[in-house]
């Protein structure tokens, strides 16, 4: 979709201990935010790799739309990710996290970042998944982003 812009952003917090880094797909209806957070690396503590890979862990997972992302939400909210300043804002960490383990799972390669972004970006805003059979392979791979399932498991506790 070349309409969509890819940006990178990385803040420094704490002295440069912690921070985010943040993946935004932005598109003319609005942009898809991922953000993850860079745990700080303190000697003598213990920091679980098989959850927070790489230190990193999943922050945010949010739509920036032009118009109301469900009913009754009537807040905007400043925003420089799109056109005229101002969206409705929606978003979670738990998709995030997810996509971190998928993140660490593919050497920490950011086109798994990106894809997923899509992902929501085409569901959210154009209801359109393409058709093709490595993109739909992707998307069930994934599918956990987008609140579907994957290969008709529900995924999470029961």
């Amino acid at each position: 979709m070349s309409e969509l812009e890819r940006t990178t952003i990385d803040e420094q917090h704490d002295g440069g201990m912690t921070g985010l880094r943040h993946w935004v797909l932005a598109g003319p209806k609005g942009a898809v935010q991922v953000s993850f957070m860079k745990l700080p690396d303190i000697p003598g503590h213990f920091r679980d790799e098989e959850f927070f890979p790489g230190g990193w862990t999943g922050a945010d997972f949010a739509y920036h739309a032009l118009f109301p992302l469900f009913d009754g939400q009537t807040s905007r909210r400043a925003c420089g990710f799109v056109e005229g300043g101002q969206c409705f804002y929606g978003g979670s960490s738990v998709p995030a996290q997810q996509l971190v383990q998928e993140w660490a799972k593919a050497d920490f390669d950011d086109e798994v970042i990106w894809l997923a972004a899509e992902l929501g970006y085409r569901a959210k805003f154009l209801d359109d998944l393409p058709d093709e059979p490595t993109f739909q392979e992707k998307a069930r791979a994934l599918g956990l982003l987008l609140g579907g399932d994957t290969d008709g498991q529900e995924e999470g506790p029961s």
